[in-house]
């Protein structure tokens, strides 16, 4: 095992405390506080606290997708791949959400400090559950019994996880 960065350590603090405090109360002071470093040493390694809030969502997207590469990877039931591809993704986020009170603020950035990134983690992510529906009946655990196709069934999966607004406008 390799020693985290620092700005490795950083993104790790930042997430942790932009999730506990919220991005407007969490000082690029308060990040070098709690990481034990002095405020310059903080600015070596980013600009602003827009580019700490930007790699922070990286990191969560990054684990996320992580988590559901490996679940889509797995051996087994097509049923049981959907569901750790679902987990992957979604048990995490409630989770964050839902024992941290300003998780919601790193997940909902529609502004344009994270937005892209947010964006193109979701799409990685649909293509990911494309590819386990794609590849099932080529493997012999899928027969789908109407012609939609693989990226129709997705979006109607993502739209159930999310929410039906999830990818309107």
């Amino acid at each position: 095992d390799r020693k985290p960065s620092r700005r490795d350590r950083l993104i790790v603090v930042a997430l942790d405390m932009f999730t506990r405090y919220g991005v407007r109360r969490t000082s690029i002071e308060d990040i070098a506080r709690e990481a034990r470093i002095a405020k310059g040493s903080v600015y070596l390694e980013f600009r602003a606290k827009e580019d700490v809030f930007r790699a922070a969502a990286e990191h969560l997207v990054a684990e996320v997708l992580e988590a559901a590469i490996a679940a889509a990877a797995r051996d087994g039931s097509l049923e049981d791949r959907l569901t750790e591809l679902l987990f992957a993704k979604f048990w995490r986020l409630y989770d964050l959400v839902h024992s941290r009170p300003h998780a919601r603020e790193l997940i909902d950035a529609k502004d344009a400090v994270a937005a892209d990134v947010l964006r193109a983690a979701d799409d990685r992510y649909a293509d990911l559950l494309v590819g386990t529906l794609t590849a099932a009946p080529k493997r012999g655990l899928w027969r789908p019994q109407r012609p939609h196709t693989s990226r129709e069934i997705a979006g109607v999966l993502l739209r159930t996880a999310h929410g039906t607004a999830y990818g309107a406008g």
